[in-house]
Parts: C-alpha cells; sequence; structure tokens
C-alpha cells in the first residue's frame, strides 16, 4: 500500500520521526503539504484508521516497549512518548490495553518475556541456531505472537540496531526470529500437542 501511495509514506515517515514529540494532524498535513481534511480522509479510506491513532499506535508501541526493557516511571515514559501530561497519557494506554502502564508491566515482565541478543554479523547465524538456547525461552504461542508482532518488531530494533550485527531470538522448541539487514525472519516449530 505504501508503495503504491507515496504520500501515505510521507505520512508514516514523519510520524515515525516525530511521534516522541507533541504533534497534532495539522503539523502532519503541514509536512506533507495537505490539508487536515484531505489527509484525514484519505488516511482513513487507505489505511481505516485516522492520522491521530496512528500517530497514538506509534506511541503506544513505543510505551510499552520502554515499560518492559526499562525500569522508567510512568512519567518519563509518557514524557519520552510525547505525551506532557501523565493523565492523559494513562487514559490512552487505558483505551488500547484495557489496563493501566502500571499493570500491564507488572503483567508483561516475566521469565517469558523474550529477550533479544545482539550477535556480531560475522558470526555464523546457522551456527547460533543450532546451539543450545543462552537467553530467555518463550512457547509456541508466544513465538506466533511474535509473529504476529513482525511490524512492531522491526520498528523498534531496526532503528537501534548496528549495521554489524544481528539480532537472534530462540524459544523453547527451536522457533526462531532474527532480524539481520532490516529484514525478519520467523521460523516456528510446532511440537505442541494442539498442532
Amino acid at each position: 500500500m505504501l508503495q503504491s501511495q507515496p504520500l501515505l509514506s510521507h505520512v508514516f515517515r514523519f510520524i515515525e520521526t516525530n511521534y516522541h514529540n507533541s504533534i497534532s494532524l495539522r503539523e502532519v498535513a503541514e509536512a506533507v503539504s495537505r490539508s487536515p481534511a484531505y489527509l484525514t480522509d484519505l488516511v482513513r479510506r487507505e489505511t481505516g484508521k485516522t492520522v491521530l491513532c496512528w500517530i497514538v499506535e506509534r506511541r503506544m508501541v513505543e510505551a510499552r516497549r520502554l515499560l518492559l526493557e526499562t525500569d522508567h516511571s510512568v512519567e518519563q515514559i509518557a514524557e519520552a512518548v510525547g505525551y506532557l501530561d501523565r493523565r492523559h497519557f494513562g487514559r490512552q494506554f487505558l483505551r488500547f490495553h484495557n489496563t493501566t502502564p502500571q499493570t500491564w508491566r507488572k503483567s508483561h515482565r516475566s521469565k517469558n518475556i523474550p529477550r533479544w541478543e545482539r550477535v556480531p554479523q560475522k558470526a555464523n547465524s546457522s551456527e547460533f541456531i543450532n546451539q543450545e538456547p543462552t537467553t530467555t525461552t518463550v512457547t509456541f504461542a508466544e513465538a506466533q505472537r511474535l509473529q504476529t508482532c513482525i511490524q512492531e518488531i522491526a520498528a523498534i530494533f531496526n532503528k537501534n540496531t548496528l549495521a554489524d550485527e544481528v539480532l537472534m531470538l530462540k524459544s523453547e522448541n527451536g522457533s526462531v526470529a532474527k532480524i539481520d539487514n532490516g529484514s525478519i525472519q520467523i521460523t516456528l516449530v510446532s511440537t505442541c500437542e494442539l498442532c
């Protein structure tokens, strides 16, 4: 869709670059040289969501990452993702996740949360995959959820990955997720009784 609509690509690039600031529909529209009304109609027609919804969703992706990976306070996270008012951030988070940021953090921080490792690019990836896992493992269901979050993972990790690194995750059943040179490859191995 983004390839056939360069304007949408520009909109999403602007959101990605500026979501951590207090940006508005008007600012996004100005950045792409369109009126707010035109942009609202185009984005809703093409994606089913409004520009403001996309801004909030991007902020929530980063908020979840910060809740999991840091010990920053909710106030610090709210500010880091573009909210000047912690209460407004809390209401938005509750609307998207049906829980508060603190409760979400507690329920998602466990030993089953995947941990990513940075591996030098020169390392043989197939050798790493065949080694015994040295990272925290995940269940097959969690690996499936990971697969459905590929875009979210790419947005988070591609901007934080150095050119000479590969990010890899291995689950307890042998499923592997790998981010290498901006692409994501997930191999799921099903060993559960439900399959």
